[in-house]
This record gives structure tokens, C-alpha cells and sequence, in this order.
């Protein structure tokens, strides 16, 4: 009767959790009629509608690529109203009276004439209109604050923001990456009341006030980081009542497909709605309130499946300049110049505040063929009188002195004919890069597709200030400041309205993008040295060794350290001459460090150093990690930084194992500082390093060469050893990849990124997936396809059935004592579910011949009650890893449920120790969807059960 009771639970649980609250209420198709939704494909991407507003039965949509405003009702269209392309939002106050938001001015229209226009002051970015009463509206701003305005009447300022639906007024905050804040103001501005929203995952990323519905229900629009690089976003609309109780939790569609500047809207009823782009068209979506509510306290509601994959429109990646740049800029005669963010925002906004006068002659009234017989066309927002802000221009690389100049000689005022390979000189203005390239003072045009030449990436958008880019192949805006509620105002030359403007940018709008900053502006980590950890070792205590060059602009090194390589805290501060720090030893404990150098005035932090780490267990034979990868962007690698943490990802899963290890860089290994033979097991870490960095150079071979003749055990990673020593190498480096690696080149690419161990070998059963690009590892685009040579083996196989990993037990040529080897093809780093890594590495470990044990079991007291900790991952795709702690020894069982409570998989009983435990569960063969699973403790004491809950993703 019990369990009868707890099946009917859970699929109560799923009744009232697993349908969705939402619907769709209205679609367009993209085309270019009265009964589609135009679709504009610019230079750096794809635009939507950029705003709609649902009233009643009334739907306005302002759709941009057709340049109208379309008012639909009862599904019927009903009126037409013009709209510039560059339209970013509108109000209607009746069908003959609206305004438009074009470029950071309201235009006012009334009986289909211009009736005046308003701009919110230099630098003020729009964010959206809302009605406040009859003939006002409140326009809010970026920066948190709102002005009131009456049409035909004078101006009301007042510094609060984002009014709602009643006479409250409300603005919000990102504190910090765990903390939002909504204040309530009166209509005077005075404090009344404030609400602290908390993230325990530390994943807020932007935090933004929607309506307050007439019940004083508050809306609240957030974003979560998922990953910060690559930029992945998940979206919710939260919703509070009068008291700050959240009453309800709406998960929101990504609008990955066209961009659209305000796609959710919610009404005064406490309807939410969605603007959502497909490859097929605009639908608008609808969530209530009322349905919200019957969903379990605290629970997200869901969208439907088919929201979370959608088709992504090809980037338009055209970027004709890249030849202007020199082929090797950092080591160019010329040394780039110096600029501060101060200059580099000064040069952004003297585009914009430009005032100039535009003649007949300096524009083309549609597509010419210029002097040059090049095709040009200038924007047609241009008109014969004085204009403000400088035109977008094919190629245009112009100073605002050159623009000016060329007006006055009759060129034309930019050019938005794109198809061609380059600018002409016919016409001055500036694109995208170009606008960059000038804010930051460079004397040479460089594209978007050589702009990492001249910049490095930063590991989270929480790094970047004013005057660093967001960058894309295809596109760069630069960024003036992050605004209070964690979104980002930029200042860009775009197509979307051809000319320098400032927008602001939620991060789920650029999720293409990634984080820069320009390697010669003033107080950026890239002006400082970088400190170059050699190892971290262990003895009778811990030691430290590392180089800096240009010690003479450094006031201190930082150093810090964190026993999960993730949380940091500060350790010492070192002299700018040291090179060796000595601190105690930590049995039993995980050490991993970093550190960075600090510039002479002590204003600025360099770039982190890589990081190592130790773990000493007392009577373990230890482990030697040695980094050779030394691969970035720099020499056309996948890994976009000079620093990285992949020794910490080998050093967690084996101090997870129970295996001791110390770290070195392999240029540590050559000095002799370090021996291979004093350690068991050697695992070389190469990552994507190839011919350029060399994988193994000729010392190293040595080095590695004698290890394994002399009984070592040796695991190698890396996607480019077979192509750097095989397809690439000398004579020598062949005898050594086919000697000592046992394998040579079959393929460069071996065009698949799942691998499985093969059967009848110490690695059957594994099932194993890398980084294509997508996972926020990073992309290993040529994993090597291995030939087998000179008795290796195959163990592990990629997809397609070529040789993804050799391994090998034997005498190596000259040996004196049986050792062994492990050697893929591909980055162990990129495994980025950790459960396949740890089973990996047991694997490995195991057949070297290690006892594995799994920390956790035996150095904590154990708790007094049966927990479960939950599972991990969750979503996951395939297998998940539950984890749970026993009282004491006992039989264990574990089954899973489906969404009707039904049995689809049972674990059998097998006997488990008291401490922490863990259950693998695969569910290859299983449907995507929501799972229910029950563990079944027995200690003799009766059976105590416990539930949870993962969801599986195909």
C-alpha cells in the first residue's frame, strides 16, 4: 500500500508538472506581404520584429522588414502604420497617433505626419516604452532610470525606472552573480519597499523588471548563465506577489534564431506573452497566471520540447578586410599605440554626436556603379540637410576628420552594398571593425576575422569594462559600460540601421558572441607579464617553481589557492623577484594554485597562469601530470586563452580516485628538475598542441622514451601528436610514434566525437563523448584516427569504427622491465560529462595496475540518516551517476520510474558500505523525458527508501 501510494504521487508530480502552461496564440510566416512577417538578412545576422504589444484580442507587431506596424485583431489584420527599419520599439495612443523608437529618438506621428520628436540626452540608451495613462508613456532607459513624457507637453524627468501597471514605481539590480534586487518606489521616488531575489548557483547574468499586474503581482525577466564561454543562456520570468512570495516560474524560449530587441511582453491581467523566431516564422506565446498557479510551489514551468533545439540561419560571415592586417601583428616593426578606455568610448561617441551637413551629391538615390565602375548604394535613412552620425560603410576605415573631409569633396555618405569583396574609395564611412579598429587608435583596418590577432578572450563577461569588444566572425560592437541590471550598453556601426549608434544588449542576444580586450589598452591583464608556473611539487612540503620575464613592470605576484580548483582565495603575496614559494604540506587534501602579477602602480591584474596542483594521500604510489599544451588562438588552436586549468581537471578525477599526483610544465622536465622515473604513472597532457609547439620534441621523446623502457606506465592525450610526429615528422619522430606510441597517422579527422571501449579488452563497455564545440570545453575539430604499429592494441573506438586509442604491456625497444602505455587521439580534457572521465581514468589507472579507491567513503563521519545528494548530471543525455550516503553497510536497490509510474529499469541488490555512494545508471535505450527513481536502502533494520527525479535529453 505504501509504494502504491508513492507511485501515485509521482504521477501526480508529473500531472501537475510535466504539461506546459503555454500556447501559442498567433503565427506569421517570414515573407513580404500584408500576411508575413518580414525577415531582414544583414551582414551580422538575421532580424525579426523588434518589439509587439498585445491588448485584449489586439495584437501590434512592428515588423521592421517591412517596414510597417501590424495590427492584428481577432487574428485578422486590421491596420497598417508606417515604421523605418531601424525601429527598435513603438506605442500606439490610437490608430492615427503612435511613436516610434528610431535610433535613440522618439519620433511622434499623428494623422500620418511627423508631430515631433524627442532624444533622452547624449549616451541615453532607449530600452522600451510603456503606457503609464491617456496620451503619456514612460520610456525607460538602460541605465535604470525612466522619463515620464506627455506628448505635446513638456518633458518630466524623474530617476526611477520601469513603472508598471499601477502608480508604483520599480527598478531592478544585478548585485552580484547571486543576488537580483527589485526596489518599489512611490511616484515621488521615495523607497518603499525592496525585494531580494537570490541565485544559489551564482549564474545571474541579467535581472530586469517586465509589469506590475493589478493584483501588485511584479514580473521579473531573468537570465542564467549555463556557461560564460562558450555564452550559454537559459531564461525564466519569475513572478512575486505584493508580500515578495514567487508565486510562479515560467521558463522562457531562447530567440536564437533572428534577433528581436523586446520579444516578452506582460499585460496588466498577468498574461505573459513571448515573440518567438523560427526558420519558418514569428509565433506569439502566451503563459497565464491562473494556469501557472496549479503548478507546484517553486517548480519551473516548462516549454514545450520542440523550443529547445532550434534551426540557427547560416551566419553571414563575409568579411573581405583581412588582408589589410599584417600576417603576423604582434611581432609587426610597429608597435601597436597605446589608449585608454576613456579614449577608446571618447572616439566611439564622437561618431555618433556628429552633426554634418549631407548634399545632394553625397548620395546615390539607390544602386549606382560609382567612378570606380563599383557598385555603391548609400543608406536611405540619409537626406539632403544637417544629419547626425556617421554611416555605416562597406570597408570604411575613416577617422571622423576623413569623413568629413570627404563629404565636403563630394563622396557618397556610406555604402550598404554588401555584395562585393570590398569597400570603394568613392564613399567614406565606417563598418563594424572598422569603427573598432579606429576607437582603439589602430593605423590598419582590422576585420573581425583578424581581430584575435590583436586581442585575447576573456573566460567570463563579468572580466570586460568599457572599451573591450564583444566579437564574433562577422561582427564587433565595442562595450561602454554594464548596465544595473547586468545587460550591456555598446556602441556599433551595424546594418540593422546603417550608422553608428549605442544599443544595449541583453546576453541572450549575443550568444554568438565572446568577450575581448584589445592587447594595448591601458590596464588590461594583457599589459602585465605573465607569471609561467614550471611545477608544483611535493616533498616534506609544498613547493612551487615559476618565470616571468619583464620583471621590472611587476610590483607582486598574487599567489591563490583552492582545494577544489574553482573556489580561490588568496594565499601570499610574493616579491617581483621570486621565483620559489615553500608552504606546508596538506596530507590528505587537494592543493591547486594559480597566480597572476600585478602591474608597478599595483592598478592592474595580469593574466592568470595556468593551473597546478597536488594531492598527496600517504602510501600511494603518486602520479606525474605534466602539461605540455601550450597551444591558444595565437597559432590557430581551438583553446581561446594563454592560461588554462586542465591539469586541475585531470588532478580532480584522481584525487576523486584515490591517486596522489604533482604537477609540472614539460619545459620542467628538461631543466631536470624533475624525474620521470620517480613516479608510477606519468600522464602527458597535449590537448590540441601540434607541429608549431611540437607535441614531443626531441628531448622529450627522449625523456619519454627511457621511462617506458624502463618499466614506466604512460597515458597520452592529444588531437595532433599522430599528425605533429607521423604526417608531419621527421624520421626520428616517426620511429618514435610507431616504437613508443605503437600507433601512426590513419586519419587528421577522424569526423566523429563519441568513442566506445572496444570488446574484450580492460576498456569494454566505455562509452565516452568530447567537445564538438558545443559543450563549453572547446572545439576538438581533428581528432587523429589512429593506425595500430609494432603490437599496440585498439582500445577505445570512435563512432565510425576507426582507432580512436592504442594501448599496450610489453618490452619496448632496449627495455629493461615490462612497461605500458595508453595513448588516444583526442583531449582527455574534452570529455566533458565528469562521470566518463573518472570512469575513463579508473580504467586506465586500473589496467596500469593501481587499486582504485573512490575518496569519500571512509575519512568523514558518516551521516546518521539515509540521504540522497540527488543525481548528477541532470539533464544528461545517456548515463547519470546518483549519489547518496548509507548509515552503514547494507543492501542497496535502485529503480526507475517513468512519467506514469511505470518500472522501466531496476538496478539489482548488491551489498555497499556505509559513507558516500554513488549508482551509475545508463539509460542509452530509453525515450527523452522525465524520470522518477527510488533507492532502497536495507540495513537489517527494515528498508528505508528515498526519491528523485532527472530528466533525459537525446
Amino acid at each position: 500500500m505504501k509504494n502504491l501510494f508513492v507511485l501515485l504521487l509521482l504521477v501526480l508530480l508529473f500531472l501537475f508538472k510535466g504539461a506546459s502552461a503555454q500556447r501559442t496564440i498567433f503565427e506569421l510566416p517570414w515573407g513580404h506581404t500584408d500576411a508575413a512577417a518580414g525577415l531582414l538578412q544583414l551582414p551580422e545576422g538575421f532580424y525579426g520584429p523588434q518589439s509587439f504589444k498585445v491588448t485584449g484580442d489586439e495584437i501590434q507587431i512592428l515588423d521592421n522588414g517591412n517596414g510597417r506596424i501590424k495590427i492584428i485583431k481577432n487574428g485578422r489584420l486590421r491596420l497598417l502604420l508606417p515604421a523605418a527599419q531601424a525601429a527598435r520599439d513603438f506605442l500606439l495612443f490610437s490608430d492615427k497617433d503612435f511613436v516610434l523608437d528610431v535610433n535613440n529618438e522618439l519620433l511622434h506621428f499623428s494623422r500620418g505626419k511627423l508631430a515631433g520628436r524627442f532624444g533622452p540626452g547624449a549616451k541615453k540608451i532607449i530600452r522600451s516604452l510603456q503606457k503609464t495613462g491617456k496620451g503619456e508613456l514612460e520610456i525607460r532607459l538602460s541605465d535604470g532610470t525612466s522619463i515620464l513624457r506627455r506628448m505635446g507637453t513638456k518633458t518630466q524627468s524623474q530617476q526611477a525606472a520601469q513603472q508598471g501597471a499601477g502608480n508604483e514605481l520599480c527598478r531592478t539590480f544585478r548585485r552580484s552573480a547571486s543576488l537580483g534586487e527589485l526596489q518599489i518606489l512611490t511616484e515621488n521616488g521615495n523607497l518603499k519597499s525592496r525585494l531580494e531575489v537570490r541565485f544559489p548557483q551564482n549564474n545571474l547574468a541579467s535581472f530586469s523588471f517586465l509589469t506590475q499586474d493589478r493584483q501588485k503581482n511584479v514580473f521579473l525577466h531573468t537570465e542564467l548563465f549555463e556557461s560564460q564561454l562558450p555564452l550559454k543562456i537559459k531564461r525564466q520570468v519569475l513572478v512575486f506577489d505584493s508580500l515578495g512570495n514567487q508565486i510562479a516560474a515560467y521558463a522562457i524560449p531562447l530567440n536564437s534564431y533572428a534577433y528581436i530587441q523586446n520579444d516578452l511582453f506582460a499585460d496588466a491581467s498577468g498574461r505573459l506573452y513571448q515573440l518567438y523566431a523560427s526558420d519558418s516564422g514569428i509565433r506569439i506565446l502566451k503563459w497565464t497566471l491562473a494556469e501557472a498557479k496549479r503548478h507546484l510551489s517553486g517548480a519551473v514551468i516548462p516549454y514545450p520540447k520542440i523550443y529547445e533545439e532550434q534551426d540557427t540561419p547560416p551566419e553571414n560571415t563575409d568579411d573581405f578586410h583581412q588582408n589589410t592586417s599584417p600576417e603576423n601583428p604582434r611581432q609587426n616593426e610597429t608597435p601597436f599605440t597605446n589608449v585608454t578606455p576613456d579614449q577608446a568610448l571618447a572616439t566611439g561617441d564622437s561618431y555618433v554626436q556628429l552633426h554634418w551637413n549631407c548634399a545632394s551629391q553625397n548620395l546615390t538615390n539607390g544602386l549606382i556603379k560609382d567612378s570606380y565602375d563599383i557598385y555603391v548604394r548609400t543608406p536611405d535613412w540619409l537626406y539632403v540637410g544637417n544629419v547626425q552620425r556617421i554611416p555605416y560603410k562597406w570597408g570604411g576605415f575613416q577617422t571622423v576628420q576623413q569623413f568629413v573631409d570627404g563629404i565636403s569633396a563630394g563622396k557618397y555618405a556610406g555604402d550598404n552594398y554588401t555584395s562585393k569583396s570590398s569597400g570603394t574609395s568613392s564613399a567614406v564611412g565606417v563598418d563594424c571593425s572598422g569603427f573598432v579598429s579606429r576607437c582603439w587608435h589602430l593605423s590598419s583596418h582590422y576585420s573581425t576575422m583578424a581581430m584575435p590577432d590583436i586581442t585575447e578572450p576573456y573566460d567570463s563577461w563579468d572580466q570586460t569594462r568599457p572599451g573591450d569588444a564583444c566579437h564574433k566572425v562577422g561582427h564587433v560592437r565595442l562595450i561602454v559600460a554594464h548596465a544595473p541590471d547586468g545587460s550591456l550598453d555598446m556602441v556599433e556601426s551595424a546594418s540593422f540601421n546603417w550608422r553608428v549608434s549605442y544599443t544595449n544588449y541583453r546576453y541572450s542576444a549575443i550568444t554568438q558572441y565572446t568577450p575581448r580586450y584589445y592587447i594595448n589598452m591601458e590596464g588590461t591583464p594583457g599589459k602585465i607579464p605573465q607569471p609561467v608556473l614550471q611545477s608544483v611539487l611535493d616533498s616534506d612540503s609544498t613547493h612551487l617553481f615559476w618565470q616571468a620575464a619583464a620583471r621590472e613592470t611587476i610590483k607582486e605576484f598574487v599567489l591563490e589557492q583552492a582545494d577544489d580548483a574553482q573556489n580561490w582565495t588568496d594565499v601570499v603575496l610574493l616579491d617581483a623577484d621570486s621565483s620559489h614559494f615553500c608552504g606546508p604540506q596538506a596530507n590528505g587534501q587537494a592543493q591547486y594554485f594559480r597566480m597572476h602579477s600585478v602591474s608597478t602602480d599595483g592598478t592592474t591584474a595580469g593574466v592568470s597562469s595556468d593551473v597546478y596542483g597536488i594531492y598527496n594521500y600517504p602510501a600511494r604510489a603518486k602520479v606525474l601530470l605534466v602539461d605540455g599544451f601550450d597551444r591558444t588562438e595565437d597559432s590557430k588552436g581551438s583553446w581561446p586563452h594563454v592560461y588554462h586549468s586542465f591539469a586541475a581537471v585531470h588532478g580532480r578525477i584522481l584525487q576523486k580516485l584515490g591517486v596522489p599526483f604533482e604537477t609540472v610544465a614539460n619545459e620542467a622536465l628538461i631543466n631536470g628538475r624533475v624525474s620521470l622515473n620517480d613516479y608510477e604513472i606519468v600522464i602527458w597532457i597535449l590537448g590540441d598542441e601540434s607541429t608549431l609547439d611540437e607535441t614531443f620534441d626531441s628531448n622529450e621523446q627522449a625523456l619519454a622514451a627511457d621511462y617506458l623502457r624502463s618499466g614506466g606506465n604512460l597515458f597520452v592525450s592529444g588531437s595532433e601528436v599522430a599528425w605533429d610526429l607521423d604526417y608531419k615528422g621527421s624520421e626520428q619522430d616517426k620511429n618514435f610514434i610507431k616504437q613508443y606510441l605503437k600507433a601512426s597517422m590513419q586519419a587528421d579527422n577522424a569526423a566523429s566525437h563519441s568513442v566506445s571501449g572496444v570488446s574484450s579488452t580492460p576498456f569494454q563497455g566505455l562509452s565516452i563523448h568530447f567537445d564538438d564545440g558545443s559543450h563549453g570545453v572547446y572545439e576538438e575539430d581533428y581528432p587523429d584516427a589512429l593506425n595500430l604499429q609494432n603490437g599496440g592494441q585498439a582500445a577505445l573506438k570512435y563512432a565510425n569504427g576507426k582507432n580512436a586509442a592504442v594501448y599496450y604491456s610489453g618490452l619496448f625497444p632496449e627495455g629493461a622491465g615490462s612497461g605500458q602505455l595508453f595513448y588516444m587521439g583526442f583531449p582527455f580534457e574534452t570529455i566533458y560529462n565528469e562521470n566518463e572521465r573518472s570512469i575513463l581514468m579508473s580504467s586506465v589507472l586500473s589496467w596500469f595496475g593501481i587499486d582504485i579507491t573512490v575518496i569519500g567513503s571512509g575519512n568523514e563521519q558518516n551521516p546518521r540518516e539515509f540521504e540522497l545528494s540527488g543525481n548528477y548530471p541532470n539533464p544528461f543525455n545517456g548515463q547519470t551517476t546518483i549519489r547518496f550516503f548509507l548509515p552503514a553497510g547494507g543492501l542497496v536497490e535502485t529503480t526507475v520510474y517513468n512519467s506514469l509510474g511505470q518500472k522501466v529499469r531496476s538496478i539489482k541488490k548488491v551489498f555497499q558500505n556505509g559513507g558516500k555512494q554513488e549508482q551509475l545508471v545508463h539509460a542509452v535505450d530509453l525515450a527523452s523525458g522525465e524520470y522518477f527513481y527510488r533507492i532502497t536502502f536495507d540495513g537489517g533494520k527494515g528498508k528505508q527508501h528515498r526519491f528523485g527525479r532527472f530528466m533525459l535529453i537525446k
